[in-house]
């Protein structure tokens, strides 16, 4: 009984001796590097909110700063979800109830910020007052 946990032991022992040597490789080559992995994620969720990509990368186990980095790669998040706006309502910005609601609830699913989204509607109202005093 003791020689075979002597050799389940020291099995084990060269196995993580391997495994630590493989992680040791592939952290030398940059092919195990959580900011890189974690600006690739923030970039492909660049579409949702700040406070939605910190939230996600906090689940996946991301350390603060590196989260804070991976948002700092990012475009501002008032010209992101400035963008998503424009794409979600296409021309029809009238700035009635209807279209404010339907915007702030769109863009609060996306995880922007309640100071985004004020920001994202003061722009669009601006621009739109802006193409009413062209038109006149």
């Amino acid at each position: 009984m003791d020689n075979a946990w002597f050799i389940f032991s020291h099995e084990k022992t060269l196995l993580d001796s391997r495994i630590d040597a493989v992680f040791k490789r592939l952290n030398e080559l940059q092919l195990l590097n959580d900011l890189r992995l974690a600006k690739n994620i923030a970039q492909h969720y660049a579409h949702k909110g700040d406070r939605f990509i910190s939230r996600l990368l906090q689940q996946k186990g991301f350390e603060e700063i590196v989260i804070n980095q991976a948002l700092s790669s990012l475009d501002n998040e008032i010209s992101r979800a400035l963008e998503e706006a424009r794409i979600k309502l296409g021309a029809t910005w009238d700035n009635s109830e209807q279209s404010i609601t339907l915007l702030y609830r769109f863009l609060s699913g996306r995880g922007f910020s309640e100071s985004t989204i004020n920001a994202v509607m003061k722009k669009l109202n601006n621009a739109k007052r802006y193409l009413l005093l062209k038109a006149a």
